[in-house]
């Protein structure tokens, strides 16, 4: 095939207008390019292939993809992961015969000024994105500072009893932080959350509260006689109890439900009535997930298929099923823009797996692009969610 005729079939792949004998040509020269390509070893394809699976959308399901056209994603996922030397986003690329999405936005970004805010008990709030690696803060029995992998870290000085004050760590929409706490605990805190901890956590129990989501690593901890410290984590109308584990919490104020899902060891779940009364109390095996309903405290249970729960971690929007009301709430938390969603807007179905470094423009073509009549208007970073108009 001439540069010529690749970069026309290419065109017409991304502006929706190559007919399918025309699709079947450039694939046909991908997997080609691919076959010659030998120096990545079966679990590296293995591994790719199961990443970029996890990212391709799978939109408005009552509506499926015809069969041949399904089957050339998949040849072309295979030849991407070989194909090294094209310049191309798999992304990028618009599918076959779609409905074309109106996004009518500016190139929206998260805000640059959206930093994590600690606040100490004097309500002093400290910008930490100013803190780097080289610098220590010290105040009130607290030694602050930022290691080598970008934790900030909590130390206790010999001041045990002014350093056992409360502290707050707030990560406004577009900003995350990690942090380690005085008793080797990790804590990922994702976006518009708020963790409130004391200094050196030196207490009968180790505490904290949490309003919107993290993930905890937490270390084991005994006291001078040998005995254990138990470690809980509060937030709206559930207390987690643990010893040492690995768990994510997503608990936002205005979801309707809050998600506890356990990655290794065990722990306690029990749910808070303002009453006291009714208190149910679970554990959780590695690989589930409690889900509370947060208005009739009902507890559901889910087996984790994967780690995809983690994937804000490493700079991800992940979807598995979600509403398209539940996605823009997602992406509220991570962009400075509000969402209004029409009620003739379908709630849909998402899929996939969408890197937080692209603009809401990027994010949002991605998700609609395939057979949703949908179009978004920016009304005063006031997103507007209506149907097509025709």
């Amino acid at each position: 095939m001439e540069a010529k005729r690749k970069e026309e079939l290419l065109k017409k792949y991304q502006h929706g207008t190559i007919k399918l004998e025309e699709l079947e040509e450039l694939f046909g020269w991908y997997n080609q390019a691919a076959s010659q390509q030998a120096s990545i070893n079966e679990q590296e394809i293995e591994f790719r292939l199961n990443r970029i699976a996890q990212q391709l959308p799978i939109l408005n399901t009552t509506h499926p993809a015809p069969v041949r056209i399904r089957r050339l994603w998949i040849k072309w996922t295979a030849a991407a992961i070989l194909l090294g030397t094209i310049g191309l986003s798999l992304w990028q690329l618009r599918p076959v015969q779609r409905h074309l999405t109106t996004v009518t936005l500016t190139n929206i970004l998260p805000d640059e000024a959206a930093h994590p805010i600690w606040t100490n008990k004097q309500g002093q709030h400290i910008d930490l994105s100013q803190l780097t690696v080289k610098d220590t803060l010290k105040t009130n029995g607290l030694l602050v500072f930022k290691n080598q992998a970008g934790f900030l870290h909590y130390q206790s000085t010999a001041n045990e009893i002014a350093g056992n004050d409360p502290q707050t760590i707030h990560t406004p929409a577009g900003s995350n932080i990690k942090l380690i706490l005085a008793d080797g605990t990790k804590v990922w805190l994702n976006s518009a959350s708020t963790l409130r901890f004391f200094g050196n956590m030196r207490g009968n129990e180790r505490q904290v509260e949490l309003q919107g989501e993290a993930y905890f690593e937490v270390t084991k901890w005994t006291d001078e006689q040998g005995q254990r410290k138990h470690f809980f984590v509060h937030s709206e109308q559930q207390t987690v109890e643990v010893l040492g584990t690995k768990f994510n919490i997503k608990n936002y104020k205005d979801d309707p439900f809050s998600t506890t899902s356990l990655y290794e060891g065990a722990i306690r779940l029990e749910t808070n009535r303002p009453d006291q009364t009714d208190k149910k109390s679970v554990l959780l095996k590695p690989g589930q997930q409690s889900i509370l309903n947060k208005y009739s405290l009902e507890l559901d249970f889910k087996n984790l298929e994967n780690a995809a729960q983690q994937s804000w971690r490493t700079g991800y929007f992940n979807f598995e099923g979600e509403s398209i009301q539940a996605v823009c709430q997602q992406l509220s938390r991570w962009y400075p823009v509000n969402f209004e969603i029409d009620s003739s807007v379908p709630a849909g179905e998402y899929h996939g797996s969408i890197a937080k470094s692209y603009s809401l423009n990027e994010v949002l073509d991605i998700l609609t692009k395939n057979k949703l009549h949908v179009e978004f208007k920016n009304r005063n970073d006031q997103i507007i969610v209506r149907l097509k108009q025709k």
